[in-house]
Order: structure tokens, then C-alpha cells, then sequence
């Protein structure tokens, strides 16, 4: 079992040299999430619904990879009871039970439970540094899970986000982080409208791609000349729809972004 503790804001979730190591589970509104590390060849058995996004490795049974294609998307669903990793691979497995949520009106509807879940809040983004124009805003995150090796290697961040319809989650491109920017990818699990996108730039035309529930996007990024870093464009979550004038009207947007370590640490 994966040793957990808590700092700062994230949970800690240290793996074990076991061949197969999992965590313990986390419920986000009948959504189950558990952390799991195989060793090379072995084999762990799920149920053919489940969300199972690789972080680290990669499964050959059946074959996937930590990324779809550049600018691309690709659903986590593997319709399998039965995988295999390859090399030493470490999972996010998220499976949908009979409770869970589909539509979601505020951020009471995703409660979580689980360890530490008395720190696990939803909180708006707008009370974030340098994000207090979102305040009052229907935008929230959750902090986070700490992923880390047996010998304490960070392998990704883990945290939710969660917005309200028409939504505009603000642009960014990371490039005040210089050679920490992260490589960060997001799998929906509730796509409120059906119209929630990532959206990006290039050439000032603007580029969009919507996700659905288990889908995962590729890299947008590119490599700087040296291979040091990575650079992304302009991009950001665009909720679709209308805003919702009241909380009837409200069909929220649930991601949970996977940040991986930079080029240079990982």
C-alpha cells in the first residue's frame, strides 16, 4: 500500500517498491480515484469502464502511452477487466460508480471523502495570487495529490477544476516558470454542456478541442531548441453554453489536470 501524508496543500502519495502498489481511494461525487504503480510485466485487474490515465510508463496490454498525438485527444477508457505495464508504470484509475454525479450545480455536488478529505475543498479561484479577477466567478479548484516515488522522486501533481457554463478560465503560457513549466494535460469527467473545450492559438487563429467525459488531450506544447524546456501557445479551458442566470440553469465542467515534472526532472 502507498504511504500518505499530508504537506502544505497536497497529499503525499509516496509509493512502495512492492510490484504492484496502490493507494488508498478517494470518492469526488461517486467518482472513485486511486493511484496505482506496477512494476514491469505486471498485471492488475479493473473493471472495462474505468478511466485509467497513464502518468508515468506505459501499458503494452492493451498498448497506451502517457499522451494521444500533439493537439489531439483520446478516450482513457480501455475495455479490458485485465492490464499489463511495460515498464514500470504508475496509473490514475478513476471508476465511475451508480452514484455518481453527471450533473453538476456547485461545488457541494463534488464533495470529497477519503484520507484527509476534511482538507480537500473545493475553493474559488479567484482567492488564488494574481487571480482576483475571477472572484465571485464560478471557478473552483481542489488541491491536490503529490505523487512520488519510493525514493521520493516527484512522477505529477494531481488537482481538480471546476467551472461554470461560458466560463472563460483565463489564458496562459506558462512562460514566467522558464525551465520549471510543467507538462500539463487534462482529462474531463464531466463535460456539463458537451461544449467545454480547450482552446489554443497559433498564428493568432484560435484552435479549439472538445473534451468528453474519460477523454485526455495530447501535449500543446513544443520543445525549445535545446530540449530543456517546453514552450506553450496561449491556451485555456473555455466552459460552453451560456451563463447560467441561476443555479437551476448551471452545468458545471469537472477536470482533473495532470501536471508532470519538467523536461530537465523528469
Amino acid at each position: 500500500m502507498a504511504e500518505l501524508g499530508f504537506h502544505g496543500h497536497s497529499i503525499i502519495v509516496r509509493f512502495t517498491e512492492q510490484p504492484v502498489c496502490e493507494s488508498t481511494t478517494w470518492n469526488i461525487g461517486g467518482y472513485i480515484m486511486k493511484f496505482v504503480k506496477l512494476q514491469s510485466y505486471a498485471e492488475y485487474c479493473v473493471q472495462p469502464t474505468d478511466y485509467i490515465k497513464v502518468i508515468e510508463g506505459a501499458l503494452i496490454e492493451p498498448l497506451r502511452l502517457s499522451f494521444p498525438g500533439p493537439f489531439t485527444k483520446a478516450s482513457t477508457v480501455i475495455g479490458e477487466d485485465i492490464i499489463k505495464a511495460g515498464a514500470m508504470t504508475t496509473l490514475m484509475i478513476i471508476s465511475k460508480t451508480n452514484q455518481a454525479q453527471v450533473c453538476i450545480q456547485s461545488p457541494n455536488d463534488l464533495e470529497v471523502s477519503g484520507p484527509y478529505s476534511e482538507l480537500l475543498k473545493w475553493k474559488e479561484v479567484g482567492e488564488l495570487p494574481g487571480k482576483r479577477s475571477f472572484l465571485g466567478n464560478p471557478y473552483y479548484y481542489i488541491r491536490g495529490w503529490d505523487l512520488r516515488s519510493h525514493d521520493n522522486r516527484h512522477m505529477g501533481y494531481i488537482q481538480g477544476w471546476l467551472s461554470g457554463k461560458a466560463m472563460n478560465c483565463g489564458n496562459c503560457d506558462y512562460s514566467e516558470m522558464g525551465e520549471n513549466t510543467f507538462r500539463k494535460i487534462y482529462l474531463n469527467i464531466i463535460n456539463g454542456t458537451g461544449e467545454g473545450a480547450l482552446v489554443w492559438y497559433k498564428d493568432e487563429e484560435e484552435h479549439s478541442l472538445i473534451l468528453m467525459p474519460g477523454e485526455e488531450h495530447g501535449p500543446i506544447w513544443e520543445w525549445d531548441d535545446d530540449l530543456t524546456k517546453v514552450v506553450y501557445p496561449m491556451h485555456r479551458w473555455q466552459s460552453g453554453g451560456e451563463q447560467a442566470l441561476n443555479a437551476d440553469e448551471e452545468r458545471m465542467d469537472f477536470n482533473i489536470g495532470i501536471e508532470l515534472p519538467p523536461p530537465r526532472a523528469a
